[in-house]
């Protein structure tokens, strides 16, 4: 009975000790390198690809771990009114965010001769200011926006 014991005394201490965390020892220099990053950070592509790139701007992206986040919701809707101005991001400007339940898919901006559900959608109206005029975009969750100019849809652009 004792050898019994002690053989699942030694399998208890065995599973308990390959459960607990290894420790992995990081050179001087390689903790140096390592930060974390909480907001938006401007990235140079050459830097982090093998290949060359015909671009040789660098590129905002949004902070790690903000998916469905009203930050990367911002980062996305300002790109995207850069992008249809022709302006840096940096040249946008987030005037306020409201949380908003639209009455139906069209978001509060319906395009002529489109049926929509009703349904009551969950969102967020966005107002930017570029170049001193102010651009309202509204969205469907973190996923889809669209830009509401006066009350109508403005086409999507490519990205």
């Amino acid at each position: 009975m004792k050898r019994k014991m002690f053989f699942i005394l030694v399998f208890l201490v065995l599973a308990l000790a390959s459960c607990s965390p290894v420790s992995v020892g990081l050179s001087s220099d390689a903790e140096s390198e390592i930060k974390q990053v909480v907001e938006p950070t401007v990235v140079d592509i050459n830097q982090i690809t093998s290949e060359e790139s015909e671009n040789t701007e660098n590129v905002e992206a949004p902070a790690p771990r903000t998916r469905n986040s009203e930050a990367k919701l911002v980062h996305d809707v300002s790109f995207d009114l850069s992008k249809r101005l022709g302006l840096d991001i940096s040249e946008v400007t987030k005037i306020d965010i409201r949380k908003i339940i639209w009455p139906s898919s069209a978001l509060g901006c319906p395009a002529d001769g489109v049926a929509y559900i009703e349904a009551e959608i969950e969102g967020f109206q966005i107002t930017l200011e570029a170049q001193g005029e102010e651009y309202i975009y509204h969205t469907n969750g973190f996923e889809t926006f669209i830009w509401c100019d006066e009350g109508t849809p403005v086409e999507a652009v490519d990205n």
